[in-house]
C-alpha cells in the first residue's frame, strides 16, 4: 500500500470515528433522555418530541448550505466549524434549565450536525479513496491498462 492510499484510508476511517461520535453521541442518543425529561423537568411528550424534531430540522437546513460551502472551501473548515458548534451545543444543552434554552441549544447542535452530514463525509472520503481510479470525465472509471507480455 502505497504512502498516498495509506493516508486515505486514514481519511476515511478518521472521518467514520466522527461521525461515530458526533451522531451517535447527540442526535441518535435523545431517546435515552426522554424519561428523564418527562420525570425532572415535567415537560409533556409533546415538548420532548420537539427536541429531535428541532435538531432534525436544523440538519435539514444547514445541510445544503455545507454541501455548498464544501464546494468553495475545505472540508476540514466546514467540519471544524461544524465540530465547535456541536461542542457549544452540547455544552449549552447541559447548562439549560428551561425549554427555550434547550431548544436553542438543539438548534445550535442541529446547524453543528448538519455540518457532518454523512453525504458530505461521504464525498470527502470519495475523492481520496476513488480519485485515483477516474478518469478526467467525470463518473467514468478508467479501464483496466494491458500490460504488455
Amino acid at each position: 500500500m502505497d504512502k498516498q492510499r495509506r493516508q486515505a484510508w486514514v481519511i476515511a476511517s478518521s472521518l467514520f470515528v466522527i461521525l461515530f461520535f458526533v451522531w451517535g453521541g447527540t442526535y441518535n442518543t435523545t431517546p435515552l433522555f426522554v424519561g428523564a425529561f418527562l420525570k425532572s423537568f415535567g415537560w409533556s411528550h409533546a415538548q420532548v418530541a420537539w427536541i429531535p424534531s428541532i435538531i432534525a430540522l436544523s440538519v435539514g437546513i444547514t445541510g445544503p448550505v455545507a454541501g455548498w460551502l464544501l464546494d468553495r472551501i475545505e472540508a476540514r473548515n466546514v467540519m471544524g466549524t461544524g465540530a465547535v458548534l456541536v461542542a457549544l451545543g452540547l455544552v449549552m444543552a447541559s447548562r439549560s434549565n428551561s425549554f427555550a434554552e434547550l431548544i436553542c441549544a438543539n438548534v445550535i447542535l442541529g446547524v453543528g450536525l448538519g455540518h457532518h452530514i454523512r453525504r458530505e463525509v461521504l464525498a470527502v472520503a470519495n475523492i481520496h479513496l476513488v480519485s485515483d481510479n477516474m478518469s478526467e470525465d467525470a463518473g467514468t472509471r478508467k479501464a483496466p491498462q494491458k500490460t504488455s507480455e
